[in-house]
């Protein structure tokens, strides 16, 4: 986030302010819950009630972390839950996502969903590939609901690039959204919400590196 003025043909940085919340977190909220449950994450099997263990469900969500799970133990491991009575569908799927290094497409394939509601209320998420076999339908709420949270801590970020910067809200004329995730309705909401008199302007939504620009 950043807050300038221009001056005489000049540009003037007031203020900055960032926080670790991007385009990729918001995807990887949409895979827990369209992707995550069809391999296995919210499973529970036998009398102790035994659930896939942390490190796994929470790969599946970081392709990076996914891939590198692909290693003959992790691999027998599996193996072994399901002589334990684990979901036999879902951890065919979960193996097949690994071994055929198919967290990249997950990714990708949620992320195009991501974009999808920013448009619509509902979309449909499709992917079949291996033992992978998902039909599922998003909504635009329950995906603001899961987002929800880093959102606050946007608007606090906003609220400390102000202060830095010695600048009220109302006096901000215009914001430069850049990144695909000013896009998402919720966050122009909050954007509208702070900066009621400024007029909000698009630049690359879908491309662009930076967070967003404020001038004043």
């Amino acid at each position: 986030l950043c807050v300038t003025r221009r001056h005489r043909g000049a540009i003037d940085v007031l203020g900055t302010a960032g926080v670790d919340v991007a385009g990729d977190r918001f995807t990887q909220l949409l895979i827990d819950r369209l992707v995550a449950p069809h391999l296995g994450s919210e499973k529970q099997w036998g009398p102790k009630r035994l659930i896939l263990p942390r490190f796994i469900t929470t790969a599946i969500g970081d392709w990076r972390a996914l891939s590198a799970l692909n290693e003959k133990p992790i691999l027998d491991a599996l193996d072994d839950l399901q002589s334990l009575g684990a979901p036999k569908r879902e951890l065919a799927a979960l193996r097949s996502a690994i071994e055929l290094q198919l967290g990249y497409e997950i990714f990708a394939a949620t992320d195009e969903t991501k974009i999808e509601l920013s448009s619509a209320q509902l979309a449909l998420f499709s992917f079949h590939r291996g033992a992978v076999d998902i039909d599922q339908q998003a909504s635009r709420r329950a995906f603001e609901v899961a987002i929800a949270p880093l959102l606050v801590r946007v608007d606090a970020a906003i609220a400390q690039v102000l202060e830095r910067s010695r600048v009220r809200a109302a006096e901000i004329i215009e914001i430069v959204c850049t990144g695909g995730s000013s896009a998402i309705p919720a966050a122009r909401s909050l954007l509208r919400r702070r900066f009621a008199n400024a007029e909000l302007r698009d630049a690359a939504a879908h491309t662009a590196v930076a967070a967003g620009l404020a001038r004043s």
